[in-house]
Formats: C-alpha cells, sequence, structure tokens
C-alpha cells in the first residue's frame, strides 16, 4: 500500500480464485471499486505511485508455452493508473515468456521473498519496471534481465536487456527506489541501487544477504540473514556497507523501518510483550532507546510490523488472540497505548501515510470458512 500527502492511497493484493493482482484508490475517505488483471495471474505483483497521483502495477502471469517437463513460464504485465482518467487495461511488458524460478535469497523485506520483478516511479509519473527472464535448464538456470520504461506521456518502450547471463531479486525501498541484488554463480548476492530520478547507482563490493531493508540517512538499514542473532549494516546508495551491529542477540519475529531523516526503528517480540529499540535523527550510532510494551496474548507472529512517520514517531502493528492491535512510539514521550483495530488475525499488514501524519493500515484475515478478507482502519493525528 502507498500513501500520498493528499490522503489518498492505493493498495495492491493477490488473489487466488482467479488468479490475478487486484489493485484499489482511496480518496475522499473511501475506497473506490477494485479492478484486478484481468486473470494474467499473479506472481511477484509491485505497486509503484508518483506524488502527482499517478499509480503502476506489476505482475507476472502464467503461461504454458515452454514445453512438457519444463516449470511454468510467466510473462510481466503492467496497470496504468492517471489521474483523471482512471485504470487503463492491463499490457503485457514482456514479449517472449520465460522461465519461472523460485527466488534463492533466504528472508526478505517484510517476511516476504524478494521478488524477480518489480517497478519504480518518478515523483512526475515516469516509470521502469525490471524482471528476469530465465531459460529451461538442468542444474543452475541462465537468466537476462530485462526493462521496459514508461515516459511522461504514458507509453511503455520496448522491452530491452539490461544484463544477459545474470539474475536479480529485487527489494522494495520506496516508491522512488528498489534494491536490485545481484546473483553470481556462487549464489552471492551484490546489492545495487536504482532510483527513478537518477537510474543505477554503482555496485557494491561486498556482498550482503538481505533480510529486511529500511530507509536511512544517505542510504539505507539492512538486516542479514543469520541462524542465531538479528545484525544490521549501513548500506550506502554506492553499495557500500558500514560495520555489523547486533541489534538482537537471538532470534526472534522482527521488523525495522525508518526514514530518509535518520530515524530508525527496530521492533521484536518477547513472549509476552513488544520491545521497540529506537534511534532518533540526531542519536549517534549504537544508541537507542528502549521501551516494552506488555502485549496481550503471545505475539510472536510474523505479523509483527513497524512504519516510521514524518515526524519520527513509529506505528507498531501485530496480532494477539485473534486481534490485530497497534501502538504508536512518540519519542520523549514513549508509547501512546495499545488499540484493537480489527478482528481476526492479521497478515501481510500495509501502512500508509498521508502529509498530516494520518496513517492508513491495511491486513488480510483468514475466515472460518477459509476465504480472506482485506480489512483497513484509519488512524487520525490528533
Amino acid at each position: 500500500m502507498e500513501g500520498l500527502p493528499d490522503g489518498t492511497a492505493f493498495a495492491l493484493w493477490e488473489r487466488m480464485q482467479p488468479e490475478t493482482a487486484s489493485v484499489a484508490r482511496f480518496a475522499a475517505g473511501a475506497w473506490e471499486a477494485p479492478v484486478d488483471g484481468s486473470g494474467q495471474g499473479r506472481l511477484d505483483s509491485w505497486l509503484a505511485v508518483s506524488l502527482n497521483g499517478h499509480a503502476i502495477a506489476t505482475w507476472g502471469g502464467r503461461v504454458r508455452e515452454l514445453g512438457p517437463g519444463y516449470w511454468s513460464g510467466t510473462r510481466t504485465w503492467a496497470r496504468h493508473y492517471v489521474v483523471g482518467n482512471g485504470w487503463g487495461q492491463p499490457i503485457p511488458l514482456q514479449q517472449s515468456p520465460g522461465q519461472f524460478e523460485i527466488p534463492r535469497t533466504i528472508g526478505a523485506n517484510i517476511g516476504e521473498p524478494p521478488l524477480h520483478s518489480g517497478v519504480v516511479m518518478s515523483d512526475a509519473g515516469a516509470a521502469q519496471a525490471f524482471w528476469n527472464r530465465g531459460y529451461p535448464s538442468i542444474g543452475f538456470s541462465p537468466s537476462d534481465v530485462y526493462t521496459a520504461r514508461l515516459g511522461l506521456a504514458g507509453e511503455w518502450s520496448a522491452e530491452e536487456p539490461v544484463a544477459r547471463d545474470h539474475q536479480i531479486s529485487l527489494l522494495r525501498v520506496s516508491r522512488r527506489v528498489t534494491l536490485a541484488l545481484w546473483r553470481d554463480t556462487l549464489g552471492q548476492r551484490w546489492p545495487q541501487v536504482f532510483e527513478a530520478d537518477h537510474g543505477w547507482r554503482d555496485r557494491g563490493r561486498s556482498p550482503i544477504y538481505v533480510q529486511r531493508i529500511a530507509l536511512a540517512r544517505g542510504g539505507f538499514a539492512a538486516t542479514e540473514f543469520s541462524l542465531s542473532m538479528v545484525i544490521a549494516r549501513g548500506l550506502g546508495l554506492n553499495g557500500d556497507l558500514g560495520p555489523p551491529e547486533v541489534l538482537l542477540p537471538r532470534l526472534a519475529p522482527y521488523d525495522i523501518c525508518g526514514d530518509a531523516s535518520g530515524a530508525l526503528g527496530f521492533v521484536y517480540a518477547d513472549p509476552d510483550a513488544i520491545v521497540l529499540k529506537y534511534r532518533g535523527a540526531l542519536d549517534a550510532p549504537p544508541a537507542f532507546s528502549t521501551v516494552t510494551r506488555q502485549a496481550p496474548g503471545q505475539p510472536g507472529s510474523p505479523t509483527l510490523t513497524c512504519h516510521v512517520d514524518a515526524s519520527g514517531r513509529v506505528l507498531i502493528v501485530w496480532t494477539a488472540e485473534g486481534a490485530t492491535y497497534v501502538d504508536r512510539y512518540v519519542p520523549g514521550r514513549g508509547l501512546e497505548g495499545t488499540t484493537v483495530i480489527g478482528p481476526g488475525a492479521a497478515t501481510a499488514p500495509a501502512i500508509a501515510e498521508d502529509a498530516r501524519g494520518n496513517i492508513l493500515v491495511a491486513w488480510a484475515v483468514l475466515t472460518a470458512a477459509n476465504n480472506v478478507e482485506i480489512w483497513w482502519n484509519r488512524l487520525r493525528v490528533p
């Protein structure tokens, strides 16, 4: 989900029956009717929004054109929202299908695997999409990285290769920025930043196994995959890695969040509590303020997530005892108090913010009838 300063927002989710990616727009305090990918699949769905209110959704659709004995192929699709005109029809960005492969990086942002396709959007509304095109093989599967560009006039360019015999996984950082992890033949991942208004930054000189990522001053804060602890490192725009910092000497459900000013939040679950470690924009590493909130039930759920707003406050969302809870940390004042924002055990919570600091939270709930419902709530700034 992506919010805009004027209070509008866009949400994207994936459906199983029919297999499709769906998108909807929030405006004037209500959600507009959703539209979908017209049955063209739901793999690696991605959403990007420009500051002037345009939006792009991309996803991969399955095809059966690679012959017997091979994995299903995929074709990358896009759907474009233009202010005043609404959603256009789904169009294929990828003319020839590629082989779909399971991403090989362990862990990723917000607990999901890194994606093999994605899109970033400039503030003015131009966009650039990327995807892997794999080929059937035994063992290591070669692939090429392809791209297509959306101009300000609203027309997509023809697809073109970015790199031959390469493979990337993509981690979403913001509407304008993605982190590409280039995979070599040894399975190592080399970071490189792509910005919608700048293009490619230099590729990093050291590999990193990114688990989650958040904005930070001058770049990003990234946690690395570890079997025994949570480790964070600074990651510059040019791929330079800072020294490792142990955030937690054991494993637990956690999330990391931040903003470009330098405010950073690290939240994790104890058996009966939620713990937040907070570093303000003016605090020098490794200083953290630590606050604890006794939580109802067992908050050890991968639903746990956080969001740093424009004022440096941290919103925390988690699930316990069949309900979805929030609390907000205000620097200098502490946690405001736990609030139930909806019934059901949330999965995949998404958070969006407007210019005044009002927050939209949306999440999925599995019902007793084994159906999935999308719930939402709005938290207004006093």
